[in-house]
């Protein structure tokens, strides 16, 4: 077992991402930032159901982008999480 060690204050994330996904291909970007300035090296994730699991971090500007394959209408999840 590993444990990671802290050794700032946890920042709050923004993030910012368009609210719809259409079915079949398309490419999903991900803007990650605290008070205006882009958060380099966040993980970003995006599942739904069984059928889609993706994960990425985030460039110098904050951003990933994620090309998708979304098959069914349902939701689709962001989690982003960072240090």
């Amino acid at each position: 077992p590993a444990v990671l060690i802290r050794t700032s204050m946890p920042r709050e994330l923004t993030v910012d991402y368009p609210p719809t996904i259409p079915l079949g291909n398309s490419q999903f970007t991900v803007t990650v930032s605290s008070y205006g300035v882009p958060i380099e090296g966040a993980i970003v994730v995006l599942s739904q159901d069984t059928s889609l699991y993706l994960s990425d971090t985030t460039c110098p500007e904050g951003q990933v982008t994620f090309n998708i394959s979304v098959s069914t209408p349902d939701t689709v999840y962001v989690t982003v999480s960072g240090y």
